[in-house]
């Protein structure tokens, strides 16, 4: 996506073989992507039925911004619904680039942080990226909700999309996202939810 509002000046989207839109680059490649983190887009591949998933925001604040780039913090927000209470609930998450190679996968298990009860009613949960290494392009990140055990309440798939703007890394030379995966410290920070 990054490439082709870059190297394009127009682009044309088209979806089930019809003619979406067609316009400036930036312009289609910006609604494409917001488009595709609308919840149609997600889906819920494994789960109980305990947990259904609302929607998500990515931002760089934890607020809306929006200005992604190496080596700043990422915040990935999922309002969720739990429908029963879950007395000792686990959340993970995985991301992964736009060539589907994993970044990184971790859960609140592996790093030994203890969550809160989630009682039943809405709620919210912040994950927070920090100093991300990602070089620009697009990623997704899966999201989930689990005992500590394993059990799975609800593994959501494309939880959440974003993309990491071109920049320069290197003096003036602009670089892409074609190399390996990375280590990223992340936290988990559950919010009051809505009864």
């Amino acid at each position: 996506m990054v490439a082709l509002s870059q190297l394009c000046s127009r682009a044309l989207w088209i979806e089930d073989g019809k003619i979406k839109r067609v316009g400036p680059a930036k312009e289609i490649v910006g609604a494409y992507a917001g488009e595709s983190c609308l919840p149609s887009s997600h889906k819920i591949t494994q789960g109980d039925g305990r947990v259904k998933f609302i929607s998500s925001r990515v931002s760089n604040d934890g607020k809306g911004g929006e200005n992604l780039v190496t080596n700043g913090d990422i915040y990935i927000t999922v309002k969720f619904y739990v429908n029963e209470t879950i007395q000792n609930p686990a959340c993970g998450i995985s991301l992964s680039n736009h060539y589907g190679v994993s970044l990184t996968s971790i859960n609140t298990v592996e790093l030994d942080k203890v969550m809160p009860v989630f009682k039943k009613g809405e709620m919210e949960l912040t994950v927070k990226l920090e100093k991300v290494p990602y070089l620009p392009g697009s990623y997704k990140a899966d999201f989930w909700v689990m005992s500590p055990q394993g059990h799975i309440y609800a593994y959501i798939e494309n939880a959440a999309t974003f993309t990491i703007a071109q920049t320069q890394l290197y003096g003036h030379q602009q670089i892409d996202n074609r190399w390996g995966c990375v280590y990223t410290k992340v936290s988990f920070m559950p919010g009051a939810g809505k009864d």
